[in-house]
């Protein structure tokens, strides 16, 4: 019995892998020696998505400690509509501050 339709052949070297490695850079599948974006100079397209992860911009800061806070990390109190970190989030944490 053949099992001709398991595993995937590596995009680079062309070597059958029973346990092949999709890249989550480029999507396509790799052995083991080849998985790592640097083995099969992946190394573009990674760098892309670090640029685009520098460009969040931190427009707002904790009303409490002063941390800077992205849109993804901010928190607005429903009770006094300040903005907070999440060491701060409750109301009781930073009702005090200005």
């Amino acid at each position: 019995m053949e099992f001709t339709s398991l595993g995937k052949h590596c995009y680079l070297c062309k070597q059958k892998d029973y346990l092949p490695i999709k890249c989550s850079y480029c999507h396509k599948y790799f052995c083991k020696e080849h998985f790592t974006p640097d083995d099969h100079n992946c190394n573009d397209k990674l760098d892309n998505k670090k640029k685009i992860a520098t460009k969040i911009k931190f427009r707002d800061k904790c009303c409490v400690c002063k941390v800077k806070l992205s849109h993804i990390h901010c928190h607005r109190c429903k009770i006094c509509n300040k903005k907070t970190c999440i060491k701060h989030i409750f109301h009781d944490d930073h009702k005090n501050s200005k």
